[in-house]
């Protein structure tokens, strides 16, 4: 994301400092900022999977321990576990 944003800045510069077609340049940008906006979203939906991954992990984690406090074989399922 940090490349297209560089990108972005890079043509921003550009125009201001050289004349130039308008609608090139707003065909490259409008490519960057879609290019971004994708990006940014699939890096959205990584974070958010990461994060139910991770709480997840900690509730099986927490149930391990409870399982492994209790006291000789479970032999009936308890809503508390």
């Amino acid at each position: 994301m940090a490349v297209l944003v560089e990108m972005t800045q890079n043509i921003v510069a550009e125009n201001a400092r050289i004349a130039q077609d308008q609608d090139e340049y707003q065909k490259r940008y409008d490519g960057l900022v879609r290019r971004y906006d994708e990006a940014k979203a699939r890096y959205d939906e990584v974070v958010t999977a990461i994060s139910a991954k991770e709480t997840q992990s900690e509730r099986l984690a927490h149930f391990i321990k409870v399982l492994k406090a209790q006291d000789g074989v479970i032999s009936e399922f308890d809503g508390s576990l």
